[in-house]
């Protein structure tokens, strides 16, 4: 396998940005995402990326509640959604949303994640549910 070197430098940098946002509950310790498991594709996508693009992609699971340490996103899922932000078009609109979201849902019109949020939303409300009435 080719080892890029970017890769380390962009999980490394985007861990210890995790770390430095107080204000979260988002799970800190990228560690859990080896190369080993990532995809080819993801590999070469990340070796290349822009860490300044995980700021955005950060609140934005924050304010979704997703990646959050007791329900920490897989890392395939969590690089996929990274990397669709990373190439995102919408940065502008991703980026106002965020400062005043007044519309909880408001990302749906702008965001390449959108449709994955969903699902992953659902997921934690129906595996809220199901805990809860197993009590």
């Amino acid at each position: 396998m080719i080892w890029f070197p970017n890769l380390d430098f962009v999980l490394s940098t985007w861990a210890k940005r995790r770390r430095e946002r107080a204000d979260t509950n988002l799970l800190e310790d990228l560690s859990v995402m080896p190369s080993a498991a990532l995809r080819a594709d993801q590999i070469d996508r990340l070796s290349v990326a822009d860490v300044e693009a995980s700021d955005e992609f950060d609140a934005m699971l924050a304010h979704l509640e997703l990646d959050t340490k007791s329900a920490p996103l897989s890392p395939a899922t969590r690089v996929d959604l990274f990397l669709h932000c990373l190439e995102c078009d919408n940065r502008r609109a991703c980026k106002s949303w965020l400062t005043c979201s007044h519309d909880r849902f408001g990302y749906r019109r702008f965001c390449p994640n959108a449709a994955l949020f969903e699902r992953l939303l659902c997921i934690r409300k129906w595996q809220t549910a199901v805990s809860a009435a197993l009590l």
